[in-house]
């Protein structure tokens, strides 16, 4: 039998489990999708997908440009990273798991039924591995699909491009954003 103080804490520490406070995995509907790599739920909890760096809304990529023997145009692929999650994301259930925090905002792993969000961004080229967070477990499976998106000159893979945290922290742009 429990002492009235032990069943106190633990009735406590199931309802602030049920209310999500505690919870490391949790579901949601997703409301709206900020970028390639950030989205909120009904609710408005925001989430940046654990694993993934994509380039901004107003960054552009320069298409062709890999083989091209002369200057091709730059398109929005910060834009179409942003209308890849929408496509895949929107309006659906998602189901995520605290990997961190970042500005204030959570880290998540996140899956639309079978579908690991990040890695699956990561497959269609739509942007680099990011590390931060990640442990040596994880680096292997988002490091691979990368480097299978890179081989097959999938998305960005395909376009000359600046890493996102380089263009973000204004380091370099290509000539065509100048």
């Amino acid at each position: 039998m429990l002492r009235l103080p032990t069943a106190i804490i633990l009735m406590s520490l199931v309802a602030g489990s049920a209310q999500g406070t505690d919870v490391a995995a949790f579901t949601g509907k997703v409301e709206v999708v900020q970028d390639g790599e950030t989205f909120s739920l009904v609710g408005g909890q925001k989430i940046r997908i654990f694993g993934l760096d994509a380039p901004g809304l107003r960054q552009r990529c320069q298409q062709n440009a890999v083989n091209a023997s002369r200057s091709s145009p730059c398109i929005p692929c910060g834009q179409s990273a942003r209308r890849a999650l929408e496509d895949l994301i929107l309006g659906k259930e998602v189901r995520c798991e605290r990997r961190g925090e970042s500005d204030g905002q959570m880290v998540g792993e996140c899956a639309y039924g079978r579908v690991k969000i990040g890695p699956w961004m990561l497959a269609h080229g739509y942007g680099v591995v990011d590390g931060e967070y990640m442990e040596r477990r994880d680096l292997k499976a988002y490091v691979g699909t990368q480097r299978a998106a890179k081989e097959a000159n999938t998305g960005l893979w395909a376009m000359s491009f600046i890493p996102p945290a380089d263009w973000r922290n204004h380091k370099q742009r290509l000539e065509c954003e100048r």
